[in-house]
């Protein structure tokens, strides 16, 4: 199966670099029906090829204030194809596992459909790019319950095998870009692979980091996977990103105290040490850190509106955000928003919680928080009443993912990063799914009771 996958997200790939926007047609159009007869080969292949489709993100069609691309069609196909799969299987099951996890999405879904009323009401036509917004959330939505289906149906390292194989593209793309560099021997540059920005890379090799390691821990050959992670490592130190740095020691932190044995602890303790010093010991590197070094005091920041480097540029950026939060706090401006309101015209706020502060006021901010919550919750539960050391271990970095996930929101908006939400829901779904089928299996082993 995996080799066909591959076979054909090569193909698709280049159907779309050939002629992207009839070939995203061609291909939604073949793969519709295909999508709900073998759900459990084209679903898996749809989380392979995502990696590689940011780099089409400037080829598209307007269609208002929405411009099109082909990252915005593969969402809109899922939704699409999602949702008939899904209709099909209620028509013969009469009903869908809908997790806790499920049900708190679709409240946090059902409520942000306001604030799209509430952007054209603010700004008129241009508002309406909050429907691509919630379409790009709830295609996010869709990948949860497709992925608890195929948990349900194959197992949950069917999955993850799957969505490991989405590393090929993009590390085969970032590789060319070190030693193209090499060759050419011109100065180093953050690599950004198939993905729109280093940061966004450095956040999908930190999450596919943590899944290496699980993997490492309980595989009989540990020689592949080590090599795998090593393979990731050197393309994560080549995003030079501070923030995908803050993240994998963030991630190290939680693992070394979750860890259940000793020289685990040491190794990956080891581990991050070699990472810190690999990483300054490179001229982006030393470079990146001098920035910081150049940050004047948060108040000469605040008041004089200092911007020495990027991190005092998002504390200005902040500043002006929660300025203008002050006009309408309790309901904001509107989802996807922030562009349109920001002083500094098209720019993203940096902070996914300033950003839902501005856009949905205190009211929609309260749901947000109220929705990370839930997922924190159901996660921990899962972790403390998993029995089974693998399933236990993977509730485990999964909820050090969404932890490190939290703290790097802080500073950008990582709610946006779509490749990573990708395969975070999808491996979420994992550990969740798990806990649905050992309520089904226990709900059939009562009524197997009853029959006696």
């Amino acid at each position: 199966m995996h080799g066909i996958t591959i076979g054909i997200s090569l193909l698709v790939s280049l159907i779309l670099i050939r002629n992207s926007q009839y070939g995203a047609i061609l291909v939604g159009l073949l793969f519709l029906p295909l999508f709900i007869i073998k759900f459990e080969y084209i679903f898996p292949l749809v989380l392979i090829v995502r990696s590689s489709l940011d780099i089409f993100t400037d080829i598209g069609v307007y269609i208002g204030p929405m411009k099109l691309n082909i990252p915005a069609v593969i969402s809109i196909f899922i939704d699409m194809a999602g949702l008939l799969y899904l209709g099909f299987l209620f028509q013969r099951d009469k009903k869908i596992p809908f997790d806790d996890i499920s049900k708190s999405f679709s409240i946090w879904l059902f409520f942000l459909f306001f604030w799209i009323f509430w952007a054209y009401h603010q700004f008129g036509p241009e508002g309406l790019i909050g429907v691509r917004e919630w379409i790009r959330l709830f295609s996010l939505f869709i990948i949860f319950l497709l992925s608890l289906q195929l948990v349900r149906m194959k197992g949950y390292e069917y999955l993850i095998n799957s969505t490991i194989l989405s590393l090929i593209i993009p590390l085969s793309v970032g590789y060319y870009q070190i030693f193209s560099q090499i060759f050419l021997l011109s100065m180093p540059y953050r690599i950004y692979a198939t993905l729109a920005h280093p940061n966004v890379l450095s956040l999908y090799l930190v999450f596919f980091m943590a899944i290496t390691m699980w993997k490492l821990k309980f595989a009989k050959k540990k020689v592949p996977w080590l090599g795998l992670q090593l393979i990731i490592l050197i393309a994560l130190l080549n995003t030079f990103s501070i923030g995908g740095m803050v993240m994998i020691c963030v991630l190290f932190v939680m693992i070394v105290l979750k860890e259940f044995e000793l020289k685990n602890k040491l190794l990956i303790l080891s581990f991050s040490i070699i990472l810190f010093f690999a990483f300054i010991n490179t001229d982006i590197g030393q470079k990146r850190l001098a920035e910081l070094k150049t940050t004047p005091s948060l108040v000469e920041v605040i008041e004089g509106d200092a911007v020495t480097n990027s991190f005092t540029w998002r504390i200005v950026n902040w500043k002006m955000l929660l300025g203008i939060w002050i006009d309408k706090p309790m309901m904001g401006f509107g989802l996807n928003t922030t562009g349109l309101a920001n002083p500094w015209h098209n720019y993203a706020a940096h902070n996914d919680f300033l950003r839902f502060l501005v856009e949905t006021g205190v009211i929609g901010f309260i749901i947000y928080i109220w929705f990370l919550f839930k997922i924190w919750v159901n996660l921990r539960a899962q972790y403390q009443s998993c029995t089974n050391a693998r399933e236990k271990y993977l509730a485990m970095m999964i909820e050090a993912v969404f932890i490190a996930w939290m703290i790097g929101s802080i500073v950008d908006n990582y709610i946006t990063a779509t490749t990573f939400q990708f395969y975070f829901w999808a491996l979420l779904a994992c550990v969740m799914g798990n806990k649905i089928n050992e309520k089904l299996k226990y709900q059939s082993s009562d009524i197997n009771n009853l029959s006696y």
